[in-house]
C-alpha cells in the first residue's frame, strides 16, 4: 500500500540539457581571459589589447549548441564594477550556426565603461546570466587587485622610533 501512494504522489525528475557556461575574466586593463566549463568543453584562452578596458571582436570556440541553421544568439549584459560606484563591464557575446558550422565571436567587451542607455538589467560581478542558450559570466580581478592597498596611518615613524629606544635601552643595559 505504502508503495502504491508513493508511486502515485512522485514525481519522476527530468533532466533539461545542461547549458555551457563562458565566464570572462579581466586580469587586467589590457588582459582578458575566457574559459568555458566542462558542459562547454572546458577550453580556454587569453584576449590581449593595446587599448586598456577595451577588447575588440574576437573569435573564440565554443561548444556546437545543436541549433538550426541560420541560428543567431546574442549576450549584452552589464556587470557592477567592482573597482568603484558608477562603473560597470560590458561583455557581447555572439553565437551562430550556419549549415553545419558554427561559430563564437565575443564582439567586444568594455570594461569600466559609465554608459548604461541601453536600458538592460546590471549585475553584480561574478554573477552567472543566463542567455537562454548559453550562460555568461563576468568577473573582474582587475579592478580587486587595483583597489587593494595598504593605507599608511602615520604608524612607521613612530614605531621605528620605539624600537631605537628599546635598542638604547638594550646597550645601557649591556654596558
Amino acid at each position: 500500500m505504502v508503495a502504491i501512494i508513493t508511486a502515485w504522489f512522485a514525481h519522476p525528475a527530468w533532466a533539461g540539457a545542461v547549458e555551457p557556461t563562458l565566464t570572462l575574466t579581466e586580469v587586467s586593463n589590457t588582459q582578458l581571459n575566457w574559459s568555458w566549463d566542462a558542459a562547454g568543453g572546458g577550453t580556454s584562452g587569453t584576449i590581449n589589447t593595446l587599448t586598456p578596458d577595451l577588447w575588440p571582436q574576437t573569435s573564440i570556440s565554443g561548444p556546437n549548441l545543436n541549433q538550426s541553421e541560420g541560428f543567431n544568439s546574442l549576450a549584452h549584459d552589464f556587470w557592477t564594477e567592482p573597482g568603484g560606484p558608477g562603473f560597470y563591464n560590458l561583455a557581447v557575446v555572439e553565437y551562430g550556426q550556419n549549415r553545419s558550422s558554427f561559430f563564437w565571436n565575443i564582439t567586444s567587451v568594455n570594461s569600466d565603461t559609465s554608459d548604461t542607455s541601453s536600458g538592460f538589467p546590471i549585475f553584480p560581478d561574478g554573477t552567472v546570466v543566463n542567455t537562454g542558450f548559453f550562460k555568461l559570466a563576468f568577473v573582474d580581478s582587475a579592478a580587486t587587485s587595483e583597489t587593494t592597498t595598504v593605507p599608511d596611518t602615520g604608524t612607521t615613524f613612530p614605531l621605528f622610533g620605539l624600537s631605537l629606544m628599546g635598542l638604547a635601552f638594550l646597550r645601557r643595559m649591556v654596558c
